[in-house]
């Protein structure tokens, strides 16, 4: 679809906010509104080495400012068993240097205004410069999500499919 001659600017710009490391509808839809929201795009599916042949894989993050996100979804994280696993294994992350945001089920689309400042903070304070239009960007979709109930994608200019940032 992408050399298409009849695809729009608009339809590039969607395609090019795919990613084959999604592992869920929910989680693309996370990182959709990450990105959207003006932070820069996260990694998916970040292996972080815990030691002997022990790994975490991350749903999204930035290795550079050791910021990561994850979705818990209702399926592999409601029971006791599952959030005890959950609260070892973010220990120990973040005992290694990591950051890690946890967004439940009801933050999409309820609580996006502060799932974006929560992050948009964290990166921040990591040592990520968005600069000020970077800033102001951020900070008017912040104001956005929190008139709104439901999150609704800002227009987006003609641009390339690597210029998201």
């Amino acid at each position: 679809m992408w050399h298409r001659a009849l695809n729009t600017w608009r339809v590039r710009d969607t395609l090019s906010l795919a990613d084959p490391g999604a592992a869920s509808p929910r989680e693309s839809w996370l990182r959709v509104i990450l990105v959207e929201g003006g932070l820069p795009r996260p990694t998916t599916q970040i292996r972080v080495d815990l030691g002997g042949d022990r790994y975490a894989r991350l749903d999204l993050g930035w290795e550079e400012f050791n910021v990561a996100v994850e979705y818990d979804g209702q399926q592999h994280h409601t029971s006791a068993i599952d959030q005890l696993r959950d609260t070892d294994r973010r220990d120990e992350l973040r005992r290694r240097g990591w950051r890690v945001i946890a967004v439940r089920r009801d933050v999409i689309p309820g609580q996006i205004a502060d799932l974006l400042h929560h992050v948009a903070d964290a990166l921040i304070e990591r040592g990520w410069q968005p600069g000020p239009d970077g800033m102001t960007r951020i900070l008017r979709r912040i104001r956005a999500a929190r008139r709104g109930s439901h999150y609704t994608p800002a227009p987006r200019t003609r641009r390339h499919h690597h210029d998201l940032a």
